[in-house]
């Protein structure tokens, strides 16, 4: 993985929340066309999707034949009701409000649209860096808190209703 530098299989982390102390397994897919079926392994086992967006480079992966769209329709199509869309690299473009509009406007447009297929009160999105670790737990980057009121990535997660463990093995039905 680490040679071609895309993940290929899925990879499986455990993390508690700092709020509700949940343990939430995140399965990390591949978002690289050539693994969709290693992605729906993922994927299916999902309450909710996180997919991550390059704020620095958004249209390579959603307009200029990147997987962006079909991670979109794949995860709804497998039931997936929630999805939180970490718009990363914001650190690179200066933390600009105005990059994050123009992320964030069309994407939402594809997602809550009859391509994408979700309700606009079951997406949540979140500024961050990945690198610097901002708004992944915490906020202190002055140039984001200025316009960001928002919740944190791990805030997002602990706030998505998910199944409970040995109840009904179906797909979560409320918010379709």
């Amino acid at each position: 993985e680490r040679e071609r530098g895309v993940t290929i299989d899925v990879a499986v982390k455990h993390i508690r929340t700092p709020t509700k102390k949940r343990v939430i397994t995140i399965l990390d897919a591949p978002g690289h066309k050539d693994f969709v079926p290693a992605m729906l392994a993922g994927a299916v086992q999902a309450d909710v999707a996180l997919l991550v967006v390059d704020a620095n480079d958004f249209a390579a992966g959603f307009e200029r034949g990147g997987q962006t769209k079909e991670h979109i329709q794949l995860v709804r199509a497998v039931g997936v009701v929630h999805l939180l869309i970490a718009v990363n690299k914001l650190d690179q473009v200066g933390w600009k409000e105005t990059v994050y509009q123009e992320v964030v406007e069309p994407l939402h447009a594809f997602i809550t649209g009859p391509e994408g297929g979700f309700k606009s009160d079951k997406v949540t999105y979140i500024p961050v860096s990945a690198f610097e670790g901002t708004n992944i737990a915490a906020n202190e980057q002055a140039e984001l808190k200025a316009w960001w009121a928002g919740p944190t990535l791990l805030d997002a997660l602990d706030s998505v209703p998910l199944r409970v463990p040995g109840g009904d093995p179906g797909r979560q039905n409320s918010g379709q």
